[in-house]
């Protein structure tokens, strides 16, 4: 379940067509409304999809509700750590509560500046 945005579907749509790929496993991702997806329970969503898009705010509800399981389990520290690397600023930190990794980041609204 995801948020019915590009930014939040084109992406996961992408990476299951490459997991499948990979390994043969099938990702069908639905999604919600924009206000739907700020307002509604994620224990109700935890208690029917196996993965769900989370916004960083939600991180203590859940971690509360005890309705997510962690994703920082032995042996993928170093994907972990690529994934901190390849985030823009904090965006992956704001998913770390209580010493343990909730989320991963997706998506990050910034502020960028360039200049030439």
């Amino acid at each position: 379940m995801t948020w019915s945005h590009p930014r939040g579907y084109d992406p996961m749509v992408a990476c299951s067509a490459l997991w499948q790929e990979k390994t043969g496993v099938s990702i069908e991702w639905e999604k919600r409304s924009l206000q739907d997806f700020e307002s509604f329970p994620v224990e109700e969503l935890a208690r029917a999809y196996d993965l769900i898009v989370i916004d960083h705010p939600h991180v203590g509800q859940l971690t509360a509700e005890k309705c997510l399981a962690p994703l920082d389990v032995p042996g993928r520290e170093a994907e972990r750590e690529a994934l901190a690397r390849g985030s823009v600023g904090k965006s992956y930190p704001s998913y770390n509560w209580q010493g343990r990794q909730w989320a991963f980041p997706i998506d990050a609204a910034t502020q960028v500046q360039a200049w030439r």
